[in-house]
């Protein structure tokens, strides 16, 4: 069956997962086990695919979420190493283009397990620009890329508008990244769910993790509003929210004090969208304090 959405979402519409057929198969616990081998805060796709790769090689895994959708539903579902390359990023991209090889078999398995289609596009994503300082910033961009010795393609306005006829006519310059490819993440989310349960995972959905409990100087758990949960392994993937378990009183008794989370964050704000357009290729739009880069269609489609 295929989950993909056929009509354009309108602009502040929240991603919300694509619904299940009737019927399906769901890790969602109701009570936290006393203990497990594993541990994971953060249902979103990174929580759940350590979560499915890890029941898959025979582990007792318990993934708890303060929510029911997990913050992947607010990301673009770009793998995309050579398009996101910014500076002070190289140091990260041998893995980042690693990752990205990784996806085909990644994608292959989990809709073989899950059965369902993640949406998966291999087109390449094209990144555009509108006046001339986005052309400027897009042409560093470009640069950079080219010194790391990445694959692209500098796109003038007439060709930029040529490979996607849906772009606004002030569209002044592109680059074409095809070795970059795009997910649904409103389809990844609920394969991933699937895939879990199909491997005996379980998923703690409304219930968040207060704090780590620590014994030895080493994590031994996660206390929740149920009670603690023990686990030899404790794995932290809930991102922005990791700081909550910072300002949350340790577990009752013994020595055991709960541990500290400083996650590392960005300076400033921005925004980012992805969509398809008429021509099927997946463009980027992002603007934030690095100095992205605009120039989509009013009409993501996504």
């Amino acid at each position: 069956m295929d989950w993909r959405r056929d009509t354009p979402l309108c602009i502040g519409e929240p991603l919300k997962p694509v619904d299940a057929p009737l019927g399906a198969a769901d890790a969602n616990s109701a009570a936290q086990p006393d203990a497990t081998d594993v541990a994971i805060v953060g249902a979103g796709a990174i929580g759940l695919s350590i979560a499915w790769r890890l029941a898959s090689a025979g582990l007792a895994v318990t993934v708890f979420d303060r929510g029911d959708a997990g913050a992947s539903l607010a990301a673009t579902g770009m793998l995309a190493a050579a398009t996101e390359l910014e500076p002070g990023g190289l140091d990260l991209l041998a893995l980042a283009l690693e990752s990205r090889g990784l996806w085909p078999r990644f994608r292959a398995e989990l809709e073989s397990q899950s059965g369902i289609d993640i949406d998966y596009r291999r087109e390449g994503i094209l990144t555009v620009a509108i006046g001339r300082d986005e052309v400027d910033r897009l042409k560093f961009r470009h640069d950079l890329q080219a010194r790391a010795g990445l694959t692209t393609h500098w796109l003038d306005g007439p060709s930029v508008r040529a490979m996607e006829p849906a772009l606004r006519p002030s569209a002044s310059a592109g680059i074409f990244c095809a070795d970059d490819h795009q997910v649904d993440p409103r389809c990844l989310v609920p394969a991933l769910r699937r895939a879990l349960a199909a491997r005996g995972g379980r998923l703690m959905e409304n219930l968040p993790v207060l704090s780590l409990e620590i014994a030895g100087g080493r994590a031994d758990g996660v206390v929740t509003p149920q009670g603690l949960c023990r686990a030899p392994i404790v794995i932290v993937a809930n991102g922005a929210w990791a700081c909550a378990q910072s300002r949350r009183p340790p577990h009752r008794g013994g020595d055991r004090g709960g541990m500290r989370l400083r996650p590392h964050r960005h300076g400033g704000r921005g925004f980012c969208a992805a969509g398809r357009g008429p021509a099927g290729i997946s463009l980027y739009r992002g603007h934030g304090n690095r100095g992205g880069v605009d120039g989509l269609p009013a009409d993501l489609g996504r």
